[in-house]
């Protein structure tokens, strides 16, 4: 049986985050060409750790809801919240997951804004409903497929290859830079 999962992301996060990323590599690669020294080589790595921030806040903070539970990913931590800690999902100066030993996971994804609380927080609200409806979906089938109750957690995640491979790129151009000039 395929295991169903459903990923939430803000597209407009997702697009403003991959822009800038691709802002940054292409104002470098022509920096890099144009005007090759020794010094691109360090910046390649300093823009490098830049458009990385960029990317963990439009790719790698999201929520994903499986058989398993919640998962809520924040820049560099994930929160694991399993289907017997998870009380509800609702709005409340941005998205939150309530926990049944009353505590609170925020996602920055869909974190609060001034904007959003002035109009009633409608399009989080749609999501947390669009959340809850997952839930719902996977939930039924999750007593099957779970073998072992699972508690929540809250600790470090960090993918290894989108720094390597942005790191990588930006290197490369720096040293074709100078390689061409």
């Amino acid at each position: 049986m395929k295991k169903r999962e459903y990923t939430f992301r803000k597209g407009a996060l997702c697009v403003t985050a991959s822009l800038a990323c691709i802002g940054v590599f292409i104002a470098f690669t022509i920096g890099a060409v144009s005007d090759a020294n020794g010094s691109f080589i360090f910046g390649a790595f300093v823009l490098s750790l830049f458009m990385y921030f960029f990317w963990l806040l439009g790719w790698q903070s999201a929520v994903r809801i499986d058989s398993y539970g919640v998962r809520v990913d924040n820049l560099l931590f994930r929160h694991y919240i399993p289907w017997g800690d998870l009380a509800d999902i609702g709005v409340g100066g941005g998205l939150e997951f309530r926990l049944c030993n009353g505590g609170k996971v925020f996602s920055l994804m869909y974190g609060g804004s001034i904007i959003g609380q002035v109009l009633g927080d409608r399009y989080t609200k749609r999501v947390a409903a669009r959340m809850r409806a997952a839930c719902q979906d996977v939930s039924a089938k999750a007593d099957a497929e779970v073998g072992e109750p699972l508690a929540y957690n809250s600790r470090f995640y960090m993918e290894p290859w989108p720094p390597v491979v942005i790191l990588v790129a930006m290197e490369l151009v720096a040293v074709l830079g100078l390689v061409t000039r």
